[in-house]
């Protein structure tokens, strides 16, 4: 009978365990996503859209950032075959020069989520 009480005491501290692990993976997503459109709404103020720019034409950039969220470096990773377009794309990240914001997120979860990440440019909207 001892036995079965200790399994039993075992697994409600494994289903408590899980839950808080499923109850922080939610906070820190909705964090993460709040964060994410700080991030674009931030680059789609900076950003100068070319005359060239078609709702077909897709940049795709890589950012990476310091833990002060300062822009550390823009790379063309896939380019939409507009070097104006691309250059605009790229431009504006570094005209943000650094997301202020950034700084309150926790270091695991800018580590994991914004050190270095990919931001999708198209003439319609803006997508991480």
């Amino acid at each position: 009978v001892i036995d079965d009480k200790k399994t039993d005491d075992q697994i409600l501290a494994n289903l408590i365990a899980e839950e808080e692990i499923y109850q922080q993976t939610m906070a820190d997503t909705q964090i993460i996503a709040s964060y994410e459109v700080y991030i674009q709404q931030t680059i789609v103020k900076n950003w100068r859209r070319s005359p060239s720019a078609r709702n077909s034409m897709v940049v795709e950039i890589e950012i990476n950032l310091l833990p002060t969220g300062e822009v550390n470096s823009v790379y063309v990773v896939k380019t939409s075959g507009d070097t104006t377009f691309d250059r605009n794309a790229v431009n504006a990240v570094y005209r943000v020069g650094r997301f202020v914001e950034l700084q309150k997120l926790e270091p695991r979860l800018f580590d994991a989520k914004f050190r270095r990440f990919i931001l999708r440019f198209r003439p319609e909207d803006l997508r991480l």
